[in-house]
């Protein structure tokens, strides 16, 4: 498949996309942020509650740290995450209170975006994926 390009917003210097996740009631459009420096794709549990997932559904739990301390989360596996037509089924997703003033539902992760090839043209504020 050739690469194919997606529109990004940079927001605080954040890389911002859309994106659509299946979960077990409803398929949400989310705002996230593309995140190499997380290793699982979180969202917020709000949305999380809004596609039907509670901490009942977890599959596991985990603590994250980052510069402002250490939060507790949980996992789940969403049918299927979505950005820019590359999809994955079955995702796992760690659902965890996401503090900003952002405005976004959560991060794009490493566990959804190692499995493309991924070139980002901040000149053209574009990403390509490609498998």
């Amino acid at each position: 498949m050739a690469d194919q390009g997606i529109k990004f917003a940079r927001d605080y210097g954040l890389i911002v996309v859309s994106s659509f996740i299946l979960g077990k009631k409803a398929i949400r459009k989310l705002i996230m942020v593309l995140d190499t420096g997380s290793f699982l794709t979180l969202i917020k549990p709000e949305v999380a509650d809004l596609l039907g997932y509670s901490e009942r559904d977890s599959r596991s739990k985990f603590q994250i740290s980052s510069p402002i301390g250490v939060e507790n989360g949980y996992r789940i596996n969403v049918k299927r995450f979505e950005v820019g037509g590359f999809s994955q089924d079955d995702l796992d997703v760690g659902v965890i209170p996401i503090h900003d003033s952002y405005g976004i539902d959560g991060l794009i992760g490493l566990n959804f975006l190692e499995n493309f090839d991924l070139k980002v043209s901040f000149k053209n504020q574009m990403i390509f994926f490609s498998k």
